[in-house]
């Protein structure tokens, strides 16, 4: 038997008509076009501007908007990087460079404003999941991994009526609901963070991070389903959240409880920081980290995966994604043997050559 757990990207969505960081970007652009508001001028001078930027998807977007809309703040947070009093030194004065552009920045703040909420909106309603999805691919996939590490037929084991207590670790950045209705479909208890009298459970001693036989879904970069009320109560609601929006219970939706990682480090952040000190203490002690869809971009996240195969010599990962090779070369350079790669799409096929 081996300890495993299992990481879950945006790849691990796809089949289920769930955009990636990208696909949604080009989605939001294109509903952008169809209506031309005042808002497009400024999401196509942020996307002109950033065409050499080493990507740009919805988390760069909104990283540039919250920058504008905070702009009077920006150069503290700037400042407070060493790195940036050194290169100063070659010439380039960032005090000037922000204050010459901070006249543009409060001008585009209403503009940010109203884009920076569309744009959530619009990661929300895509996050939604369609109605009669096919789950067979998850049914393969579960039942690969488990087989080969508990010895348990997985599949022999869905048929059974009633709900079944399989226990099973996995993290994922996805704001979707994927995991938690598969789970509903086919029975499997499971625990994610939402508790009754819809408040949210994600600190410490939260039955999400028990040893209990249940699917823990712990969702990293939060959920489009949860929120923040007057009252700073984190709660969940059923359909996606709208910040400015009142619940059918009477809450006001104060802040979102969903994160985007290219803005800040938040690994440390509450009320998140738990969930990514169970990753880390996973990770220590597993055997084998199966991983779907992830590239690997946030730093954060790969800076606990490497620090776990220094620490943990047995640990080791395999990685399904059409970019896997890649992203082995570049990410996990010093790991090469213990990083599996399977180049190609999530589906059946991938998945049976996965384990």
């Amino acid at each position: 038997m081996s300890d495993f757990t299992v990481f879950f990207g945006a790849g691990a969505s796809v089949p289920f008509e769930i955009p990636t960081m990208t696909k949604l970007v080009e989605g939001f652009e294109n509903e952008l076009k169809s209506s031309y508001p005042p808002t497009f001028n400024l999401y196509n001078d942020i996307k002109t501007k950033l065409k050499n930027y080493r990507y740009f998807d919805i988390e760069a977007l909104i990283t540039v908007l919250q920058d504008i809309i905070e702009i009077d703040e920006v150069p503290s947070e700037v400042f407070s990087k060493p790195s940036v009093h050194y290169f100063s030194s070659w010439g380039i004065n960032y005090e000037k460079m922000i204050e010459f552009n901070k006249e543009t920045a409060l001008r585009n703040r209403d503009n940010a404003k109203k884009l920076l909420k569309d744009v959530k909106n619009y990661i929300a309603d895509s996050c939604c999941i369609k109605e009669q999805q096919p789950y067979d691919i998850y049914d393969e996939f579960f039942h690969k991994i488990l087989n080969k590490n508990v010895g348990m037929n997985y599949l022999d084991q869905i048929k059974i009526k009633g709900q079944k207590n399989i226990q099973c670790y996995i993290f994922t950045t996805n704001y979707d609901k994927v995991i938690e209705a598969y789970c509903h479909k086919k029975g499997i208890t499971y625990e994610c963070g939402e508790i009754q009298n819809g408040m949210v459970s994600i600190g410490k001693g939260s039955p999400l991070f028990s040893k209990e036989q249940k699917f823990h879904i712990i969702k990293l970069h939060g959920s489009t389903y949860w929120y923040m009320d007057q009252e700073h109560n984190m709660r969940w609601m059923t359909q996606p959240v709208k910040v400015g929006s009142t619940t059918h219970l009477g809450d006001r939706v104060d802040k979102e409880l969903a994160i985007y990682p290219a803005h800040e480090k938040y690994t440390f952040r509450e009320p998140f920081y738990n969930m990514f000190h169970f990753l880390k203490e996973r990770l220590s002690f597993c055997d084998i980290c199966y991983i779907v869809g992830y590239s690997f971009r946030d730093d954060d996240i790969l800076g606990l995966f490497t620090d776990a195969m220094d620490l943990n010599e047995r640990l080791s990962l395999l990685l399904i994604d059409p970019n896997a090779e890649n992203i082995v070369k570049e990410k996990f350079p010093n790991y090469i043997g213990r990083v599996k790669p399977i180049q190609s799409e999530f589906n059946i096929l991938s998945v049976k050559n996965f384990v």
